[in-house]
């Protein structure tokens, strides 16, 4: 299939075009499961995560807006597969601390994305996963999938300011977490 925008791809399969599926498959199955596994943390749910993502953009294509973005609108369905997955794992756990999941109040000081990079990646993402689903999203979206401000509000139906604020938040509160590590 010669090479078509995001938008023709999505245009060709809400007509029912199988090919333009697999196009979009391609395209981004490597962002939808590397974003997953940031969110779920275990690389087999990464990949389930990321089918789910696509038989849901496969059965939803007839809502994708026309004049819409595919990418902030994958992200959006990936996120809510994610945000599901982890609250049914958490349902199941018999020891789950819901304290932990409902903490909301972080504080400490920001650190730079460059400090982020530099960090021994396992301790970073045991500090990752203790932040909350909110903030880990935005976290991810920004950091590792290299979104911006605005493409992560699209994605997850929030103002520029609500994104930059739960970064700002996560930031910090991977701060106290390595700080206390």
């Amino acid at each position: 299939m010669p090479h078509h925008t995001d938008e023709q791809l999505m245009l060709r399969l809400k007509s029912g075009d199988r090919q333009a599926f697999d196009a979009i498959v391609e395209r981004y199955r490597d962002r939808m499961v590397s974003f997953a596994y940031r969110m779920v943390g275990n690389a087999e749910l990464a990949q389930d995560v990321a089918q789910e993502t696509f038989v849901r953009v496969y059965k939803s294509a007839g809502t994708f807006r026309d004049d819409g973005r595919l990418s902030p609108w994958l992200y959006r369905i990936a996120s809510n597969v994610c945000l599901s997955e982890r609250t049914k794992r958490a349902k199941e756990a018999l020891n789950v601390d819901y304290d932990t999941l409902e903490d909301m109040h972080d504080s400490g000081v920001l650190v730079d994305e460059q400090a982020l990079a530099s960090l021994d990646n396992e301790k970073l993402a045991r500090a990752v996963a203790k932040l909350s689903s909110l903030h880990k999203t935005a976290l991810i979206m920004h950091v590792y999938q290299g979104m911006t401000y605005a493409e992560i509000g699209e994605a997850i139906n929030v103002p520029t300011g609500t994104v930059k604020s739960r970064i700002f938040y996560a930031i910090r509160k991977l701060r106290e977490v390595l700080d206390t590590e």
